[in-house]
């Protein structure tokens, strides 16, 4: 158990520290609870197998396995924070609290998205979008891999507008800083 968790300790700073090969989880609905972290497990211990039929001269078969896993684990970490959303028509979602810090905004779908945030107390925004209010403004299977953009925080409550959807979405921020 404690090599588990070490190795789960190790893949998520593997998995912040390079890029991210996405996955769909746009056909999950992530929650925070046991069932869903037995199944991280269960997911983790198919991708340890992986690893271990892998050729072990092979480092890039195992940079992929290492990555999945963190992945996963990034998910399932923005749904416990409550910074997951998916959806199959264009919502308003929120007031949202978003605390203070940076995070990478994920947007998954096979269709087109527009993600705007409303700030109505505080201050956060997109800072790869150029200006605050749009985060996300993609097309038709521009997302399908998933799409990602920096979002920062100084502490905020927003309201988050999914629009212009045409298929199933998934939609999380994940806190890379507290800074």
């Amino acid at each position: 158990m404690k090599k588990i968790i070490f190795l789960v300790l190790l893949v998520c700073a593997f998995g912040i520290a390079s890029p991210t090969i996405a996955q769909d989880t746009s056909s999950e609905s992530l929650k925070c609870d046991m069932p869903t972290l037995q199944s991280l497990m269960d997911k983790f211990s198919e991708a340890l197998q992986k690893v271990k039929d892998a050729k072990p001269t092979d480092p890039i078969k195992v940079s992929n396995v290492l990555q999945t896993m963190a992945n996963l684990a990034n998910d399932t970490r923005a749904a416990c924070d409550g910074l997951a959303f998916s959806g199959n028509k264009q919502q308003v979602l929120g007031p949202v609290t978003i605390p203070v810090g940076i995070y990478r905004a994920k947007a998954t779908t096979s269709g087109a998205i527009l993600v705007d945030v409303t700030v109505t107390d505080g201050e956060c925004g997109s800072r790869t979008s150029g200006e605050q209010k749009n985060v996300f403004a993609l097309n038709k299977d521009e997302a399908k891999d998933g799409a990602e953009a920096v979002f920062t925080s100084k502490g905020c409550t927003a309201l988050i507008q999914v629009s212009l959807v045409d298929a199933p979405w998934q939609l999380d921020f994940e806190r890379i800083s507290t800074d």
